[in-house]
C-alpha cells in the first residue's frame, strides 16, 4: 500500500503550474470586466464541486482582476462546453493566494456543473497590464475598456493617440498619416485631404492650394496650373 502522502501527490497538486482563461460563447478570449464567461483551466472546464466567492475571487485575481463579481455553473453554451474535458475538481485554498490551492485531476462532474466566471477590475481604459502593472497604452495606440488585456490596439491609418489613451482621434482636415508614421502630418501645398485620410489628394488641374488655405480654389480667370498645383500661371 502507498503511503498517504504519496496518494496525496498523486491526486492533490499545488496549482504551480496553472492556466486559467475565461471565454465567450464562441471561445474567444475574455479580458474585459463585468462579463460573464466561462472558465477553463489547461484548455478544459472547470467543475463547481468546492467553488465559493472565496475561491472565485482567488482565480480572478490570479488572471489579473482585482476581485470576482459573481460566479454561476450549468451547460448554458452546450456546443461550445461539450468541446472541452473537465480539467478540474475538489480544489481547496489555504491562503488568499491562488498557489496555495490543491485540486484533483479526477472528477465525478457533467457540463452541467461547469464553471461561469465573472470578474471585475483590472487596467482602467487607456492602460494594459504588463507584469503585475498597468501601463499606459503607448502613442498610437488605445484600449477602450477596463480589463485585463496584455496589449492595445493600434490606432487606424488616419487617426493618432497619446500615451495612455482610450480612443484615437482622426488626423484634422488638410493632414494625415499613413501606416508607419508617428503623427497626423499637413498636407504639402497642392495637395487637399478631408478629416481622418491617411493620405493627401493632389488638388486637380486648374486649381490650386498654397500655405494656410483649407481647400483647392480655382485658378482666377486668365490662369492656369497643372494637378497638384500650389500657384496659378497665368
Amino acid at each position: 500500500m502507498r503511503p498517504l502522502s504519496m496518494i496525496a501527490i498523486l491526486y492533490f497538486i499545488v496549482i504551480a503550474d496553472c492556466s486559467f482563461r475565461l471565454v465567450d460563447s464562441s471561445g474567444n478570449t475574455v479580458n474585459t470586466e463585468m462579463v460573464q464567461a466561462l472558465l477553463l483551466y489547461n484548455g478544459g472546464t472547470v467543475c463547481n464541486d468546492n467553488m465559493n466567492s472565496y475561491v472565485a475571487g482567488i482565480i480572478c485575481r490570479e488572471l489579473g482582476f482585482s476581485s470576482a463579481s459573481s460566479w454561476t455553473s450549468g451547460n448554458k453554451w452546450y456546443s461550445l462546453q461539450s468541446r472541452f474535458d473537465i480539467r478540474l475538481d475538489g480544489y481547496s485554498c489555504s491562503s488568499t493566494y491562488w498557489s496555495s490551492c490543491r485540486y484533483s485531476h479526477s472528477h465525478d462532474c457533467g457540463h452541467s456543473e461547469d464553471v461561469f466566471l465573472t470578474c471585475r477590475g483590472g487596467c482602467s481604459a487607456g492602460h494594459y497590464l504588463q507584469g503585475a502593472r498597468c501601463v499606459d497604452c503607448p502613442a498610437n495606440t488605445y484600449k477602450a475598456e477596463t480589463g485585463v488585456r496584455t496589449s492595445c490596439t493600434p490606432c487606424s491609418s488616419g487617426s493618432a493617440s497619446q500615451p495612455g489613451a482610450a480612443s484615437c482621434e482622426l488626423c484634422p482636415q488638410n493632414t494625415y498619416k499613413s501606416e508607419g508614421m508617428e503623427v497626423c502630418e499637413p498636407c504639402p501645398t497642392g495637395s487637399a485631404s478631408q478629416t481622418g485620410a491617411a493620405s493627401c489628394e493632389l488638388c486637380p488641374q486648374n486649381t490650386y492650394k498654397s500655405e494656410g488655405m483649407e481647400v483647392c480654389e480655382p485658378c482666377p480667370t486668365g490662369s492656369a496650373s497643372q494637378t497638384g498645383a500650389a500657384s496659378c500661371e497665368l
